[in-house]
């Protein structure tokens, strides 16, 4: 039996788990943790970061701050993290768990919009009630 141990700056994480198991299956494991509990560190946050394989440059756009903010949320160890951020970030995770990525293209979409030249829509009769 192998073990992983995992700092989240409040929290030690121990992982126990046969030799040949992927690092992979071990982070996921991590993060479902993290996000059942709710552990909202900043070392908990970089590795929810990291298991979406994301940039500090990505979450920064996503979430519309610089680049700075990332870094200092990341490094706090008593949970300073930006709490909506840190949802999001755990729902992004979820959803790439089950292979969706909507959450993901709409923010995305939010921060650099597709605006078409016009658009035409159609309201049935009854206003569509």
């Amino acid at each position: 039996m192998a073990q992983t141990v995992i700092d989240l700056g409040t929290c030690r994480v121990t992982v126990h788990h046969d030799a040949g198991v992927p690092p992979i299956v071990v982070s996921s494991r991590v993060a479902e943790w993290i996000i059942k509990i709710g552990l909202r560190s900043g070392p908990a946050f970089r590795h929810l970061r990291q298991r979406l394989g994301v940039g500090v440059e990505d979450v920064a756009v996503m979430f519309d701050v610089n680049v700075g903010t990332v870094y200092r949320w990341e490094r706090e160890a008593s949970g300073l993290v930006d709490q909506c951020a840190f949802q999001v970030l755990c729902a992004l995770v979820q959803e790439q768990s089950i292979g969706r990525h909507d959450l993901r293209d709409r923010l995305y979409c939010g921060r650099f919009p597709v605006i078409p030249s016009s658009v035409e829509l159609t309201v049935p009769s009854g206003g569509g009630q």
